[in-house]
């Protein structure tokens, strides 16, 4: 229905005694106005009509501003029904307990939360990148290569709190983020359906290495050499494997304080448990929301054997974050990542 149309219902239709109104106020008006001629009269009447109208658009205009106020559902359908109490919600830079993507999220260090405000940048004093020395190597295909060893706090975690929040989506342009499912997890390793085996083994096997590639080596050496042809008879039919058929995790056990490597079942060489790419899909849990990021470009162009000392000059990134609440109502935010020229990691959120 087209606004005048409903103008003119309103007033015809429901308010009945208008002539009296205008009456009335014509009256009072010319009882305090009687030196103004007829002329002014007309401009009267004309004006207790547009009161009339005024009071009409107003009561419209309100009601299209209430109704635009109704939290929308996820589909738009009937928002009306939708809770109108406001979702809230606060996002943190934090770190995990140790530097594995695909369990640290799990193991959240509460000391180390930094709340971020909006529109406001804020250094992150663990999410720091920094350029080693220049290493030559050569690649698969015989090619000689020389680049700068390029270090990132892989520890560095966002993360999102508040009541009623269901999942929150996230999509990076030139960083790759890392989420694992912690309650996915527990539940499939509960039902074993996850580990074909887990083997620990000293650090001294280890050293002060620490690194993926440094497991995986001692890992290769320890069962060539015999010490885990108990493992290999029980669990593998006494044959040599190789870890590219399998998925695997590795990290600390924190029953010993050694290494570990646990060997998943093939099916679970991708797990879904685990997500990593250009964008996640987090499910909130108890602890909150948390998810990983690396800033991928960022190394790639530092690690260069020419590349430029000043990290202000890496490229940033932008992650947009869609948080769904449990009524349907969903909320976007923007997430600015860069570095200074020590090379922390300032964060602001729009």
């Amino acid at each position: 229905m087209k606004k005048n149309e409903f103008f003119k219902r309103v007033i015809d239709d429901n308010i009945a005694d208008k002539e009296r109104i205008l009456e009335n106020t014509l009256s009072n008006y010319n009882e305090n106005k009687k030196f103004r001629s007829g002329k002014y009269r007309k401009l009267s009447f004309r004006l207790a009509a547009a009161i009339l109208v005024f009071s009409v658009v107003l009561g419209y205009n309100l009601m299209d501003v209430s109704n635009s106020n109704v939290p929308k559902t996820a589909n738009n359908t009937n928002p009306a029904a939708v809770r109108t109490e406001k979702n809230s919600f606060k996002i943190f830079a934090c770190a995990a307990e140790n530097n594995n993507p695909a369990t640290a999220s799990s193991k959240i260090d509460e000391s180390k939360k930094i709340e971020l405000k909006f529109n406001t940048e804020k250094e992150v004093p663990y999410g720091k990148i920094s350029k080693g020395k220049l290493m030559s190597y050569v690649n698969e295909k015989g090619e000689k290569i020389k680049e700068h060893e390029v270090t990132f706090n892989s520890t560095f975690r966002l993360g999102w709190n508040g009541a009623n929040i269901k999942s929150v989506i996230c999509t990076s342009i030139n960083g790759e983020l890392n989420y694992f499912d912690v309650d996915m997890f527990k539940k499939m390793k509960d039902n074993g359906d996850i580990n074909i085996c887990k083997i620990v083994f000293p650090n001294s096997k280890v050293g002060t290495d620490l690194s993926q590639e440094n497991i995986i080596k001692t890992f290769y050496k320890m069962w060539k050499s015999g010490e885990l042809d108990e493992y290999k008879s029980k669990y593998f039919g006494g044959k040599d494997i190789d870890l590219k058929n399998y998925g695997y995790s590795y990290g600390t056990d924190y029953t010993t304080g050694n290494s570990y490597i646990a060997i998943h079942k093939p099916e679970q060489k991708t797990p879904p448990y685990f997500q990593s790419g250009l964008k996640v899909k987090a499910n909130s849990n108890k602890d909150g929301v948390f998810v990983g990021w690396v800033p991928v470009k960022a190394v790639d162009i530092l690690k260069k054997e020419n590349s430029s000392d000043n990290y202000e000059d890496l490229p940033s990134d932008t992650i947009t974050a869609d948080v769904e609440f449990e009524d349907g109502q969903i909320i976007t935010k923007t997430i600015n990542l860069s570095f200074n020229k020590e090379g922390y990691l300032i964060i602001e959120v729009k």
